[in-house]
Protein backbone atom coordinates (compact mmCIF):
# COMPACT_ATOMS: atom_id res chain seq x y z
CA UNK A 1 0.00 0.00 0.00
CA UNK A 2 1.26 3.32 -0.92
CA UNK A 3 0.70 6.09 1.50
CA UNK A 4 -0.83 8.60 0.96
CA UNK A 5 -2.44 11.69 2.43
CA UNK A 6 -5.72 10.09 1.68
CA UNK A 7 -4.28 7.13 3.44
CA UNK A 8 -3.17 8.48 6.27
CA UNK A 9 -6.59 10.42 6.50
CA UNK A 10 -8.62 7.07 6.46
CA UNK A 11 -6.33 5.37 9.09
CA UNK A 12 -7.00 8.16 11.36
CA UNK A 13 -10.63 8.32 11.18
CA UNK A 14 -10.96 4.39 11.77
CA UNK A 15 -8.51 4.77 14.82
CA UNK A 16 -11.17 7.31 15.85
CA UNK A 17 -13.71 4.90 15.05
CA UNK A 18 -12.65 1.64 16.77
CA UNK A 19 -12.04 4.05 19.73
CA UNK A 20 -15.21 4.66 20.28
CA UNK A 21 -16.08 1.41 20.48
CA UNK A 22 -14.91 1.61 23.90
CA UNK A 23 -17.23 4.31 25.67
CA UNK A 24 -14.34 4.52 28.62
CA UNK A 25 -12.15 5.81 26.39
CA UNK A 26 -14.74 8.73 25.56
CA UNK A 27 -14.87 9.82 28.78
CA UNK A 28 -10.98 10.77 29.21
CA UNK A 29 -9.73 14.34 29.44
CA UNK A 30 -6.45 14.28 27.78
CA UNK A 31 -4.02 16.55 27.56
CA UNK A 32 -3.67 19.42 24.30
CA UNK A 33 -0.96 21.38 25.01
CA UNK A 34 -1.27 23.45 28.61
CA UNK A 35 -5.37 22.63 28.34
CA UNK A 36 -7.33 19.63 29.25
CA UNK A 37 -9.99 18.57 26.34
CA UNK A 38 -12.14 15.39 25.82
CA UNK A 39 -10.78 12.62 24.61
CA UNK A 40 -13.60 12.10 21.44
CA UNK A 41 -13.43 15.67 20.64
CA UNK A 42 -9.62 15.29 20.61
CA UNK A 43 -9.77 12.16 18.24
CA UNK A 44 -11.73 13.84 16.16
CA UNK A 45 -10.15 17.15 15.83
CA UNK A 46 -6.81 15.40 15.07
CA UNK A 47 -8.30 13.08 12.67
CA UNK A 48 -10.22 16.08 10.79
CA UNK A 49 -6.84 18.08 10.96
CA UNK A 50 -4.97 15.15 9.00
CA UNK A 51 -8.31 15.05 6.42
CA UNK A 52 -7.76 19.03 5.60
CA UNK A 53 -4.21 19.05 5.95
CA UNK A 54 -4.03 15.97 3.95
CA UNK A 55 -5.76 17.31 0.85
CA UNK A 56 -3.79 20.41 0.82
CA UNK A 57 -0.15 18.60 0.91
CA UNK A 58 -2.60 16.57 -1.89
CA UNK A 59 -3.25 19.39 -3.77
CA UNK A 60 -0.01 21.47 -3.61
CA UNK A 61 2.02 18.21 -5.39
CA UNK A 62 -0.84 17.80 -7.94
CA UNK A 63 -2.32 14.48 -6.25
CA UNK A 64 -6.05 13.21 -6.12
CA UNK A 65 -6.97 13.49 -2.81
CA UNK A 66 -9.68 11.17 -1.42
CA UNK A 67 -10.95 9.92 1.53
CA UNK A 68 -13.95 7.39 2.73
CA UNK A 69 -17.79 8.59 3.27
CA UNK A 70 -17.17 8.04 6.89
CA UNK A 71 -13.95 10.00 7.02
CA UNK A 72 -15.51 13.09 5.31
CA UNK A 73 -18.90 13.75 7.54
CA UNK A 74 -16.74 13.45 10.39
CA UNK A 75 -14.89 16.24 9.30
CA UNK A 76 -17.32 18.07 8.16
CA UNK A 77 -19.18 17.83 11.04
CA UNK A 78 -16.48 18.68 13.22
CA UNK A 79 -15.46 21.82 11.01
CA UNK A 80 -18.70 22.91 11.12
CA UNK A 81 -19.10 22.72 14.79
CA UNK A 82 -15.70 24.75 15.00
CA UNK A 83 -15.82 26.99 11.97
CA UNK A 84 -16.69 30.27 13.93
CA UNK A 85 -14.81 29.39 16.80
CA UNK A 86 -11.66 28.71 14.00
CA UNK A 87 -12.12 31.40 12.55
CA UNK A 88 -11.81 33.70 15.65
CA UNK A 89 -8.66 31.94 16.32
CA UNK A 90 -7.30 32.50 13.47
CA UNK A 91 -7.02 28.81 12.64
CA UNK A 92 -9.79 29.01 9.52
CA UNK A 93 -10.11 31.33 6.78
CA UNK A 94 -13.39 33.31 5.78
CA UNK A 95 -15.60 30.44 4.34
CA UNK A 96 -16.03 30.03 0.61
CA UNK A 97 -18.86 29.02 -0.62
CA UNK A 98 -19.59 25.43 -2.14
CA UNK A 99 -23.63 24.80 -2.11
CA UNK A 100 -25.29 22.91 -0.18
CA UNK A 101 -25.26 19.91 -1.86
CA UNK A 102 -21.71 19.64 -2.07
CA UNK A 103 -20.19 16.61 -0.37
CA UNK A 104 -19.29 16.44 2.72
CA UNK A 105 -15.37 17.01 2.54
CA UNK A 106 -16.05 19.91 0.19
CA UNK A 107 -18.09 21.56 2.23
CA UNK A 108 -15.63 20.90 5.54
CA UNK A 109 -12.98 22.87 2.98
CA UNK A 110 -15.20 25.60 2.47
CA UNK A 111 -16.31 26.00 6.27
CA UNK A 112 -12.42 26.13 6.73
CA UNK A 113 -11.85 28.35 4.06
CA UNK A 114 -10.32 26.51 1.27
CA UNK A 115 -11.76 26.38 -2.36
CA UNK A 116 -12.73 22.86 -2.95
CA UNK A 117 -11.69 23.45 -6.62
CA UNK A 118 -8.21 25.24 -5.94
CA UNK A 119 -5.16 23.78 -7.94
CA UNK A 120 -1.75 24.61 -8.36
Amino acid sequence: MRLTPSVLADAAAEAVNIARADPVVWERMVGMGSAEMPAAMTATMLASDLVIHGWDLARATGQEYRCLDDTAEMTRRFVEDSSEQGRDMGIYGAAVPVGEQAPALDIALGLSGRDPGWKP
